[in-house]
């Protein structure tokens, strides 16, 4: 579906194609998401309207045939309440299951968790923990509440590690790009972090402390292709070259601004040379930290959902419908 009129990009029709051939392919897939999925931003106690069920249902059932591996449960997915989630996933299910998680939304009246904590998949004998967090409000609706998002993080990630005893641990957070990375500078552990909450898009992965953290903005309009090369044990002899590598580069790039500094007051080709040759050394800084850093190697792409790319035809069909029912 797609809430963009100036430009038809999105769809969950698009990304199920695109995501399709992977699949065929037998590459070793995982699929997160990390909230405000099945509604835009509503105004507090506006129900919304049919027409946005009917779209919620849509990307619901898409979800649930495509397997999205964890679903976090965003402040917005709330809007038409916790019964209309339970019959989403009631309408998904003869698709397939939809993952719905969150590690911090609790049932007042039971203090127990509203939906499970965490997922636990494995890709390559990689052992993975998911867990996600939905940002703090007086309108997550009757009988809920979101607990702390930090003290829940700090107590999942103890759990993924020492009892599940998994070998990566993926954050789903609802939080906003502010918030998500406080919790990576508090909170050890936490190897990616994959965020939503407010509508930006990081061209680039962030590294704070030894998270990276991914945002792929909002409404559906990109997605966000990770390809992870996880070190089972000892680093790669390849990845001692690609070390080697960068900080040769990183070498060459500050010779050169060495070499231009004294002609920066006199000479406009060489300042703007300069400028160019700052960015070159942020992003060699920024990679040689990372291969330093991070237990895996990774690419990372923003795919925008476009019209060129091709629709599963089953998906295309209940969006079709849907806005022919309204």
């Amino acid at each position: 579906m797609c809430g963009c009129p100036s430009r038809k990009m999105g769809g969950i029709a698009r990304r199920a194609k695109f995501i399709q051939r992977f699949v065929e392919l037998k590459e070793q897939v995982i699929q997160v998401d990390s909230g405000d999925s099945f509604f835009a931003y509503h105004p507090p106690n506006v129900q919304p309207s049919e027409e946005e069920k009917q779209k919620a249902i849509v990307i619901a059932k898409g979800s649930a045939k495509l397997n999205v591996d964890a679903i976090n449960v965003g402040l917005f997915d709330l809007s038409a309440g916790l019964d209309f989630l339970n019959e989403l996933k009631a309408q998904a299910r003869e698709y397939g299951e939809l993952n719905l998680i969150s590690s911090n939304l609790v049932n007042t009246n039971t203090n127990k968790p509203v939906f499970p904590t965490e997922k636990i998949v494995e890709r390559s004998g990689v052992k993975i923990g998911i867990f996600g967090l939905c940002r703090e409000s007086p309108d997550l609706g009757p009988n809920l509440i979101a607990l702390p998002p930090k003290n829940m993080a700090e107590i999942m990630v103890k759990r993924l590690k020492k009892t599940q005893k998994v070998d990566l641990i993926i954050g789903l957070f609802n939080l906003g790009l502010a918030e998500s990375k406080s919790i990576a500078m508090d909170v050890p552990g936490i190897d990616i972090i994959v965020v939503s909450g407010y509508p930006q898009t990081l061209s680039a992965p962030e590294l704070v402390n030894q998270t990276i953290i991914f945002q792929a903005g909002a409404g559906g309009k990109l997605l966000g292709q990770i390809e992870i090369d996880y070190y089972l044990g000892k680093k790669p002899e390849y990845m001692d070259k690609e070390l080697s590598r960068v900080g040769k580069e990183l070498e060459r790039v500050n010779n050169l601004m060495k070499e231009l500094e004294p002609k920066l007051q006199i000479d406009a080709i060489s300042k703007n040379r300069y400028e160019q040759l700052k960015v070159e050394k942020e992003i060699y800084e920024r990679k040689l930290k990372e291969l330093k850093t991070l237990p895996f190697n990774y690419k990372y792409a923003l795919v925008p959902l476009d019209q060129n790319l091709p629709l599963d035809p089953q998906i295309d069909n209940w969006v079709r419908q849907a806005m022919k029912n309204n």
